[in-house]
C-alpha cells in the first residue's frame, strides 16, 4: 500500500498508524505533528500518515501521557486486589521478603474481598510506573532519556533539589499517619521488618520489583519488596508540577 506521491520520504521521522481522523496539525514548542488524512476507498478504510518535526516531543509528551496512563492501569488493579475502592486506602498494597517467603500488606477490614490473583500484576504495573515517572522527572531535568529499570537508581539520577523535594513530600504524608505508623511496628512487631517511610529507602527496597515479579516463577529469582507506591507517586507528580 503506497501514500500519495507528496508524502515521498524525506529523512524526517515518519510512521504509519490505522485511525480515523482528520486533516489538523498540533503543535508543542517547538514540535510540529501534521496529521494527514486520505481515504484508499479501494481497501475500505483509512490511512493516515504522521509526520513528526522533533525527536523532543517522542522524548516528553508520550513519557508523561503513558506514566499517567499506567497510574490508573495500578490503581485499578489494587482496587481489585483489595475488593475497595482506592479512595479508602489507607496506603497502597505492598509487599515484603520474609526468608523466602513474601509479607502482603493489605488496606481494609474485610478478608474475604482480597483477590490475590491480582498481586503480580499490581506489583508489576505499579513497579513500571514509578520507574515512567522518574523518567519523566529526569527528562524534565535533564532533557535526556534514561535507560534501565532500577528504581534507586534512577532516584539517586535526580538533582538534590528533587530528592529533597520527594524526601521531604513523602516524610509530610506519613510521619503523623496514625496508619503508616501502625503498618510499620506490625512489620516490626510480626515479622521483624524494619519499614522506613523514607523516599530512598523505599525506592532501593523496591528497586528490582518490575524486573522480579515478571519472573517470579524463575527458579533462580530472588524476588523483591515493593512498597510505598502511591506516597512516591504522588511526590513524583508534585515535583514535575512545580517545574
Amino acid at each position: 500500500m503506497l501514500a500519495p506521491d507528496d508524502w515521498a520520504l524525506d529523512g524526517s521521522e515518519r510512521f504509519n498508524i490505522f485511525l480515523h481522523s482528520k486533516r489538523s496539525s498540533w503543535t508543542s514548542g517547538d514540535c510540529v505533528i501534521k496529521i494527514f488524512w486520505y481515504e484508499q476507498n479501494i481497501f475500505l478504510f483509512t490511512y493516515i500518515c504522521i509526520e513528526i518535526y522533533s525527536r523532543g516531543y517522542l522524548m516528553e509528551l508520550p513519557e508523561k501521557n503513558i506514566a499517567e496512563k499506567f497510574h490508573k492501569g495500578t490503581v485499578l488493579l489494587a482496587e481489585k486486589l483489595i475488593g475497595t475502592k482506592s479512595e479508602k486506602f489507607s496506603t497502597f498494597p505492598f509487599v515484603a521478603k520474609v526468608g523466602e517467603n513474601y509479607a502482603c500488606f493489605v488496606p481494609g477490614e474485610d478478608l474475604s474481598k482480597i483477590n490475590l490473583d491480582y498481586l503480580h500484576p499490581y506489583i508489576v504495573n505499579a513497579g513500571l510506573t514509578l520507574e515512567l515517572k522518574l523518567k519523566q522527572l529526569l527528562m524534565v531535568e535533564n532533557n535526556d532519556n534514561v535507560r534501565g529499570h532500577n528504581l534507586g537508581s534512577l532516584y539517586k539520577s535526580l538533582s538534590s533539589e528533587s530528592k529533597t523535594f520527594i524526601s521531604l513530600h513523602v516524610l509530610k504524608r506519613t510521619s503523623d499517619s496514625t496508619d503508616h505508623r501502625t503498618i510499620a511496628e506490625a512489620a516490626k512487631n510480626s515479622f521483624n521488618l524494619e519499614l522506613k517511610w523514607e523516599a530512598e529507602f523505599l525506592l532501593e527496597k523496591s528497586a528490582y520489583a518490575f524486573e522480579r515479579w515478571r519472573y517470579l516463577h524463575e527458579k533462580n529469582n530472588k524476588g523483591s519488596w515493593f512498597a510505598g507506591y502511591i506516597e512516591v507517586y504522588n511526590a513524583l507528580d508534585e515535583r514535575i508540577k512545580s517545574y
